[in-house]
């Protein structure tokens, strides 16, 4: 089975609840919904998503370590991609 199935499969099973983040950064409010961090992820680079599989894996029993990753891997997305950003 490919990675990104792997991932989704695990995220399929696994989550059973379904989250929006909500983080500031700069003293602005983001908020992050679980499926667009989890798209994010099963559509990464193959390099990005043989990093992440081992440490979403581990945790996987746990739910709630779980979001608290997502979460973290959230806010990494918005800092990344403010540095990005044209505006």
């Amino acid at each position: 089975m490919s990675l990104p199935l792997q991932l989704q499969q695990l995220f399929t099973e696994k989550l059973t609840v379904h989250k929006r983040y909500r983080f500031s950064i700069k003293e602005q409010l983001h908020m992050m919904d679980t499926a667009f961090i989890v798209n994010e992820i099963i559509t990464a680079s193959e390099e990005e998503m043989e990093i992440l599989f081992p440490i979403l894996t581990n945790m996987s029993e746990n739910e709630d370590a779980l979001h608290d990753y997502l979460e973290y891997l959230a806010t990494i997305y918005v800092q990344t991609n403010e540095r990005h950003s044209t505006f």
